[in-house]
């Protein structure tokens, strides 16, 4: 018996510094797919500052469950557009992802923030049919 492998992908369109933006997203997909790994790829970059930041958080809605988050506060996650960034998928998350699931994906600013758009991928696998 096989596998099956698919990337999927979450896109919070490019938004203005001082803009908060939340899209969701229905997972199509029969069967129950486990996410092997994932990355976020910035449409933009954004130095790491104390006051005035982002913090991206992608969350499977149906399980309440938190895949990942980061933010670009000062000794965290500076973007480069274009350059992924490699995501740990969070140790509570639900792993597994099922036909019918929502999911989240918010961008949200603490003072001006800053100008962030990207894709969230998630690599997943499920035994073949």
């Amino acid at each position: 018996m096989g596998y099956q492998d698919l990337q999927w992908d979450i896109h919070v369109p490019l938004q203005a510094a001082g803009t908060d933006r939340t899209v969701f997203r229905t997972f199509k997909a029969e069967g129950n797919w486990f996410i092997e790994s994932a990355e976020f790829m910035p449409d933009d970059a954004i130095t790491a500052a104390a006051t005035n930041y982002v913090t991206v958080t992608l969350t499977n809605v149906t399980d309440s469950a938190t895949i990942h988050t980061f933010n670009t506060n000062t000794g965290q996650t500076t973007t480069v557009a274009g350059t992924a960034i490699a995501v740990t998928v969070d140790a509570g998350s639900d792993s597994v992802v099922t036909q019918g699931d929502k999911f989240s994906l918010a961008k949200v600013e603490t003072g001006t923030g800053g100008a962030l758009g990207g894709t969230y991928s998630l690599f997943l696998r499920r035994r073949a049919l």
